[in-house]
Parts: C-alpha cells; structure tokens; sequence
C-alpha cells in the first residue's frame, strides 16, 4: 500500500543537487578538516563550507578515476548509487536516520554530502552507562527504525556499535539517535509493504543489480540479528556478542527478565536463536513488552544485587551495629 505523502504535503526528499565540470571547483567552495571512518567502499572525510565555517558535513566521493582504473571495483559505484537511491526516493525522511545533505557532480566524480551528527556518539559510549530506563528508550527508537526501513523494502545491511549514533542529555532520560551507514543497504521490492508515492524500483535498478548472488548476506534476519547483538551489549558487562564466556554473560544488575526474554528471541548465536529463520521480524521486536514496562520502582532489585550486598562485610558490619543499638530506640 502506498503512504499518505503527497507532493502537495510532504514532497518526495529530493536533495540539492549541483553539476560542476571540474572537481577543484568543489573544492573552492569546501574545505577539508579531517577524516572519518571509512565505510565499505570509500574513504568518509569531514568537510565545511567555506560560506558558512563551523557546521561539518561527512563526505564521500565516487570517482570515475577509481572505478576504472587498474584496483576497480565495479560495487563501489553500484553501491553509492544504491544509498543515495534508499535514502533520497525510497525511503521517507525519518527522524532517526541520518539523510543526504546534498549531491554535487563533476564530470569524473560524484561527491555525497551528509550531516555529520555533530556531539552524538557512536553506542560504544553508551554501553558502560546503560540503564534499564535508557536502554529500553533507545533500543526502541533503533527497533522502531528498522521497522520503518523493512516496510519499505529496505535492509540496512550495516548495524553496528559504529553505524549507530546517540546523544543523551546529562541528568535526563532524554535520548536520541541517528542511524547512519547506508553503503550497504538493499532494497528489496517483494518485501515492502509501503512505497513512497510515484517510486518506481525499476526506473533505477536493473533486475541484476538486485539478484541473490549480490543480496545473500544482507537479510532482514541479518538486521534483526544485529539488533539482538546491540541488545546483549547494552545488557552486559564487558560487552563482546562473537565471544560469549563459556560460564554465560555477566549481566548488569539492573536486567530484567523481561530484557532477557527478548535478548533470547533475537541475540548472538551462543544465547540467541542458532538460525536466522528462527528470528522474529522487526514489528516482533517493537512490539516486546520490556519495551513496554514502567520504569523500575525504587524497591527493584534483581537476585543477584540483593546477594551481592548480603555477602558485603561493611554491610553485615553496619547491620550489626544497628542492631546491637536498637535499645537506644525503645526510650
């Protein structure tokens, strides 16, 4: 079924687009400041405009060049062409995904332009403070997002600990999220169940480009397994979902079973489902009731907290001594 966008309403996120002759006209206008991470395909550098310092963008550029020179490989334009396709006309605008800025092209390379989600950090920075309240909030919004991408056909095919971005306002529950590196993301027709109006995949996919020879590693089972893999990590100490302890994880205390119920429906192989086919889908997920609780009463503690304080020398030292002046009360 289609959605309720209209040009009228809401116009499909056409993204900026300029035609330059020359790649050193680009860089006229934008300034390098430093590098990023590189994604599957290309090198991601940090640029500003000159017009307008202090506001990065993330930059990749596809070139001609490379693409056929002697080291090519023809899947580095296939698969920029691919993202910028997902994120600018099959996909909506989301408030959890990290769109495209702008597209400028020269005659030997195509530059992609994105907002580099400035003060947000990747979700290594989140798990050591993961607390139930925090990890519930922002697993959602994750879960909720590869939902919306799966019903319109789309695998991201790349989350990961890096892939995800956060910002968590200091002394709040407040948390938000930005879901980034779309080099690998495939869309996949048969499966959508929403399409944004007036798309038409074969206006700019060949059949080829999307057969089971380039689409066997990227599932919807592979995205629902990579949430299961950000789940375990928030949820443990020492987070590694590839290499479980022989003895089971070390969970943090304040885990409930309702976290473990889910993290045994989608997590790593080792506490998670051993098949893929076995894994629920995304509207599964979203649905879970942890995601549903109420914040933990003040009173919750799990079993192995209570225990940890009834073996703590200072506590029994303490208990002791209250006990032994409980005749100072009794006047």
């Amino acid at each position: 079924m289609d959605d309720d966008d209209s040009y009228d309403v809401d116009p499909p996120p056409y993204v900026p687009v300029k035609h330059i002759i020359f790649d050193s006209t680009f860089w006229d206008r934008w300034k390098l400041v430093g590098s990023i991470e590189s994604g599957p395909f290309t090198a991601c550098m940090a640029v500003e405009d000159k017009a307008d310092p202090g506001k990065k963008y993330a930059l990749q550029i596809d070139s001609k060049m490379d693409r056929f020179g002697i080291n090519a490989d023809s899947r580095q334009c296939l698969g920029l062409f691919r993202k910028c396709v997902v994120l600018n006309r099959i996909l909506p605008k989301h408030k959890h995904i990290n769109a495209l800025d702008r597209l400028v092209f020269s005659q030997t390379s195509m530059f992609i332009l994105q907002d580099m989600c400035e003060g947000m950090l990747d979700l290594n920075h989140f798990y050591p403070m993961a607390t139930d309240i925090l990890a519930r909030a922002l697993f959602t919004k994750i879960a909720e997002t590869v939902l919306f991408m799966h019903e319109y056909g789309v695998v991201h095919g790349n989350l990961t600990s890096s892939t995800i971005l956060y910002f968590h306002k200091p002394f709040t529950d407040s948390i938000a999220c930005k879901i980034t590196g779309f080099d690998l993301a495939i869309h996949y027709p048969h499966l959508a169940t929403k399409h944004k109006r007036n798309f038409h995949q074969s206006d700019y996919l060949y059949d080829h480009h999307l057969s089971a020879q380039t689409q066997v590693p990227y599932t919807v089972a592979g995205d629902v397994r990579a949430m299961g893999k950000i789940l375990y990590n928030m949820l443990v100490n020492n987070p590694d979902p590839d290499d479980i302890p022989a003895t089971g994880p070390d969970f943090k205390p304040w885990v409930r079973d309702a976290a473990l119920n889910l993290l045994r429906m989608i997590g790593p192989r080792g506490f998670g489902p051993a098949s893929d086919d076995a894994l629920p889908g995304a509207q599964v997920v979203v649905n879970h009731p942890w995601l549903k609780l109420p914040p933990p009463g003040p009173q919750m503690a799990t079993v192995k907290e209570l225990d940890r304080f009834r073996n703590d020398w200072s506590v029994r030292v303490l208990e002791s001594l209250i006990c032994d002046r409980s005749d100072c009360f009794s006047h």
